[in-house]
């Protein structure tokens, strides 16, 4: 089971790999640049390395977008296309297809935040920014390691919930794009937000434990919704 699905990711990674690994080296190169400049040059190249910042800030935006739009595109084309029944008549469960999924979007995004950290890093050194960077670190690790585990855990609770509203949006015969937003945006905005109210209202001192928990269920909930609905539509029973 472990040897089908490494190999499963094996592909999966080698597609994003082949679109993002270039954006994550460009975002980290042009920090670079921008705390080379700024050492060498003063205050003079200030207009340069403002530039820079923007350009940086505007390909980051850009690298969150594309990996979204990658993640979206890459569930439709490999599922709910034609080339979905191929996929499914690999001998593996469809499960591990859509673990292998979430798994690797998963990792291209938790990618895609260290790219952006390390590059903050890098145009902070020996800048006014560094030694508040290094205070923060030194003085919150425990901040740290749970805003971490937040992140983590958000970020695998949206895949799955984009995976669960497309595959059920697919199953209507028209307004597939406006279903899918739609649906994101209820359960988003009035199912989710209003567990985490109740949460915060009634957990006290363990909000953080039992906000987690819910975002935990939540994608093991959307996990098992995706993974029905598709065994459903390709009778894969």
């Amino acid at each position: 089971m472990l040897n089908k699905l490494g190999k499963l990711l094996k592909y999966e990674f080698l597609f994003y790999f082949r679109i993002l690994l270039p954006l994550y080296l460009l975002i980290i190169l042009i920090a670079v640049a921008i705390r080379f400049q700024g050492l060498t040059s003063g205050s003079s190249s200030m207009p340069g390395i403002f530039l820079m910042v923007l350009v940086l800030g505007a390909l980051s935006i850009a690298m969150c977008v594309i990996t979204i739009i990658l993640v979206i595109q890459r569930y439709i084309d490999n599922f709910l296309k034609e080339s979905g029944y191929l996929m499914f008549s690999l001998p593996v469960t469809v499960w591990a297809l859509i673990a292998s999924k979430a798994i690797a979007a998963f990792c291209m995004i938790m990618l895609g935040y260290l790219s952006i950290i390390i590059s903050t890093m890098i145009h902070s050194v020996k800048s006014e920014n560094w030694e508040y960077l290094l205070n923060f670190v030194r003085y919150n690790p425990n901040n740290i390691i749970l805003s971490v585990v937040s992140i983590l855990l958000t970020s695998l609770q949206q895949i799955c919930l984009f995976y669960a509203v497309i595959t059920v949006a697919f199953m209507l015969p028209r307004f597939r794009n406006l279903a899918a937003f739609a649906m994101y945006f209820f359960i988003m905005f009035f199912v989710e937000q209003n567990v985490f109210k109740i949460i915060e209202r009634s957990a006290h001192n363990y909000t953080f434990l039992f906000n987690n928990l819910a975002s935990f269920i939540f994608a093991a909930l959307f996990f098992y919704i995706t993974g029905f609905l598709l065994k459903r539509s390709y009778n894969l029973e």
